[in-house]
């Protein structure tokens, strides 16, 4: 799982939630530091799967628009990410893209994002901020919407249902698609909130599955270690 640097210090972080999830799932989880077009190859020699997670905003420069909404972007991560992302699709690693990991799915391969979503429907509402970022992300992430699969879709077999019932923590979305993906998911606001790769073993969620293991995301993880033995 990529790590993202603190911004008010120099520390490698990730959310103890996804290490959790890959644990209970079977799987044995391993922090990486960032990559570059030449190391990504030879960290991912070592893996069995992958897991790109959420984080920070993607700079919109990196697919051609001006920032209208983004916030917060980390030059340095958008480069590994994406390097990272080119290893594992070249070797076919089972891989887990969630939230960030979407949206720098998307974009590496040449599509481009909704820069903020929030108050545009009910599936996206404008929640009050109170001035404390953790409590109002919990109060994002207690909200649920629902997803619509596409019936053939990997993500609707590993959830044995084409309604899944999702958090609305994430801001962006995907706008421009990139050729090389399938919409597999999509709310009710028409946003898409899951992609596919034909061909490669990735599944590609909009929402934290990681946030949800109790409600049946658990899924997801399993899906990957079962991909990645």
């Amino acid at each position: 799982m990529p790590t993202g640097v603190h911004p008010e210090n120099d520390l490698y972080t990730l959310s103890a939630t996804y290490i959790r999830a890959v644990e209970d799932a079977g799987g044995l989880p391993l922090l990486l530091p960032f990559a570059d077009d030449t190391t990504a190859p030879r960290v991912l020699e070592g893996l069995d799967g992958l897991v790109m997670t959420g984080g920070r905003d993607v700079d919109p420069a990196n697919y051609g628009r001006t920032p209208q909404g983004a916030v917060g972007w980390d030059a340095a991560a958008d480069a590994s990410d994406a390097a990272l992302i080119r290893a594992a699709l070249a070797v076919d690693l089972p891989t887990l893209y969630i939230c960030r990991g979407v949206q720098i799915l998307n974009t590496t391969l040449g599509g481009t994002l909704h820069q903020h979503i929030w108050g545009s429907s009910e599936a996206h509402p404008a929640f009050p901020r109170s001035g404390d970022a953790l409590a109002d992300a919990e109060h994002r992430l207690a909200h649920r919407h629902v997803v619509s699969a596409t019936a053939t879709s990997r993500l609707a077999t590993i959830f044995g249902d084409t309604e899944i019932e999702t958090n609305s923590l994430h801001h962006q979305s995907l706008d421009d698609v990139a050729a090389d993906l399938v919409v597999v998911g999509r709310s009710d606001d028409g946003h898409v909130e899951a992609v596919e790769f034909p061909g490669r073993r990735v599944v590609a969620v909009q929402w934290h599955p990681e946030r949800q293991l109790d409600e049946g995301h658990d899924a997801l993880f399993e899906w990957l270690v079962a991909e990645a033995s």
